[in-house]
């Protein structure tokens, strides 16, 4: 009689799980970000499977693993509900809409890229993406900043700063403390405070602080020679935040946290340099490569190295 209770609870919960994500992924538009928002609110809110610590840990796991993030989040929630049976479940509760959705899609698309009326409501659909995913920044970042961490984010975004003043030019992307200052905030605050900290820094630039490197500012940087470097820079701190989050944050784990993300942001930095700053000059990898890359593999990895030592000896005198 237990095990028959049992089993039939468990298949409530998948049959619960399935309708959860088949509804979230049918009525949301917008990419991963709104979805892991949608889910956010139904797992941690509504149905407390999950707490709020652990839906921040996917939010980064999943944006830093390769794949749709609807998708990965979906496999690390279904996961930790019901195990393998459950990521099962979810990823197909997340993935049948949109194949259906597109599949009418491509038969009609002649007539839909045509129609102004789609047109207009996909504009209007993009203002109501842009609150939802606000609405969840303020959400999850308002918890993290009522306790005193704030004043620490907010040193960390200041000596990121300070860090890309610290600028000698090299060529297109001129040499800068910042990965110094980055990984620093990363392995004194941890991933989520640390990653909450350069993206105040980048919001702060964007707005027209002139915060970064050659006390530059506005969005215009992001689409010059360094803008690849300073969105790589965000790709490896949700890195570091998803590793650390399920490996310890140990010197060994941070350690090979900073260099995969150091690695991934020249990934950025590199494609960003050939494709958005130099697309259509003829400029090839290796030039890229010789020019964005080779020269500052070496300090980049003593900057890592300074960072590390800094974290070992300051953070266990801090109130973290």
């Amino acid at each position: 009689m237990v095990k028959n209770k049992t089993s039939s609870a468990r298949s409530s919960r998948l049959w619960k799980l399935f309708l959860s994500t088949l509804y979230i992924s049918s009525f949301t538009f917008g990419g991963g970000f709104v979805i892991v928002t949608f889910m956010k609110k139904k797992f941690v809110d509504e149905l407390h499977w999950i707490d709020e610590q652990e839906m921040l840990d996917m939010t980064a796991l999943a944006q830093s693993s390769p794949g749709a993030i609807a998708v990965n989040a979906a496999i690390l929630v279904g996961w930790q509900v019901e195990g393998l049976v459950g990521m099962t479940v979810a990823v197909l509760g997340t993935i049948i809409p949109p194949m259906i959705i597109l599949s009418v899609i491509s038969v009609f698309y002649n007539a839909f890229a045509a129609n102004h009326y789609i047109a207009l409501l996909l504009k209007g659909m993009q203002a109501g993406v842009a609150a939802v995913i606000l609405d969840v920044v303020f959400d999850l970042g308002g918890k993290v900043l009522k306790t005193r961490s704030w004043v620490y984010i907010a040193l960390m975004a200041a000596l990121i700063a300070l860090c890309a003043w610290i600028s000698v030019p090299l060529g297109p992307v001129p040499f800068t403390m910042q990965t110094f200052g980055i990984f620093a905030a990363l392995g004194l605050l941890g991933g989520r405070r640390g990653t909450l900290a350069f993206l105040i820094y980048l919001l702060l630039g964007i707005v027209g602080l002139p915060v970064f490197s050659g006390f530059s500012a506005g969005a215009g940087v992001l689409f010059g020679a360094t803008g690849g470097y300073l969105l790589g820079y965000l790709a490896a701190a949700l890195l570091f935040w998803g590793l650390t989050a399920k490996l310890g944050q140990t010197l060994p784990v941070m350690a090979s946290a900073m260099v995969l993300g150091l690695v991934l942001c020249y990934a950025f930095g590199t494609f960003w340099f050939l494709t958005v700053y130099t697309g259509g000059s003829g400029e090839t990898l290796l030039g890229a490569l010789t020019l964005c890359v080779f020269p500052y593999v070496l300090p980049d990895l003593g900057k890592i190295f300074l960072a590390l030592v800094l974290v070992s000896r300051v953070k266990k005198h801090l109130a973290l």
